[in-house]
């Protein structure tokens, strides 16, 4: 049954039917309407893209709880971000590689390859997570003017687990292949420069790893809208289990 209308919802019988066709693609509307869902932008000039089609509030979303203040959420991020590039720079040393040459002008040259490189990479490490990868119909890929800012976001349900995964996709996989590479080739500064910016651009992903696994529940259902991450009980097609 395709419902159009309310009279159609109620005729569903129960809030189970309801969110089994919101996870297939039907959203509501005003917590009784349901609509087949559009086809979202794939690229965007606004910081946060949203679903205009999804209600959190009608569709038994609450909003992921959040820090507080920008000084909480810099009180998480200053360990993460000490954590994770001291494990990076750790390995490089391992490897043999002479820090003097990062910072020699050549060496900041590198610097800003890696940075324009890495701003892809990441992003694109993230959308090998989602539900469809990264060419996926609900993946949209924004750029900011304002904010210069470019993310790639999933509009769609994931299960906690993906979501998981997918907030530390970057680090986990970018990280150990320039190390790897840096490894064989230990006089280049370009693995090193991008194993440790992207270091850098991973510890926000890691203050919202660490507010998923502690205020989502286990069977939780997550999806993106606007700035805010929402959730709602319930078990995602896509579950990895975590």
């Amino acid at each position: 049954m395709v419902p159009n209308s309310a009279a159609d919802v109620k005729a569903l019988g129960g809030k189970e039917q309801i969110m089994d066709l919101h996870e297939r693609g039907w959203i509501m509307y005003n917590g009784a309407d349901i609509q087949k869902e559009r086809e979202p932008m794939r690229f965007t000039n606004r910081d946060f893209p949203d679903d205009p089609n999804f209600d959190p509030a009608a569709a038994g979303y609450r909003q992921l709880k959040e820090p507080v203040s920008m000084t909480r959420a810099g009180q998480i991020i200053l360990p993460c971000l000490f954590v994770m590039v001291l494990a990076v720079q750790l390995v490089a040393w391992a490897t043999g590689f002479d820090f003097t040459l990062a910072f020699t002008l050549r060496g900041m040259l590198w610097w800003i390859v890696a940075a324009v490189v890495n701003t892809l990479l990441h992003e694109f490490a993230h959308t090998l997570a989602y539900p469809g990868g990264p060419f996926s119909e609900r993946v949209v890929y924004s750029m900011s003017m304002r904010s210069k800012v470019f993310c790639a976001h999933y509009l769609g349900d994931m299960g906690r687990g993906r979501t998981l995964f997918a907030l530390l996709a970057p680090y986990i996989i970018i990280t150990p292949i320039c190390l790897g590479l840096l490894f064989l080739f230990p006089a280049c500064r370009f693995w090193y420069s991008l194993a440790t910016l992207n270091a850098i651009a991973s510890c926000v992903d890691a203050l919202n790893f660490l507010m998923v696994m502690r205020h989502a529940p286990r069977n939780a259902v997550l999806r993106n809208h606007g700035p805010h991450t929402y959730w709602r009980e319930g078990t995602a097609p896509d579950s990895l289990g975590m």
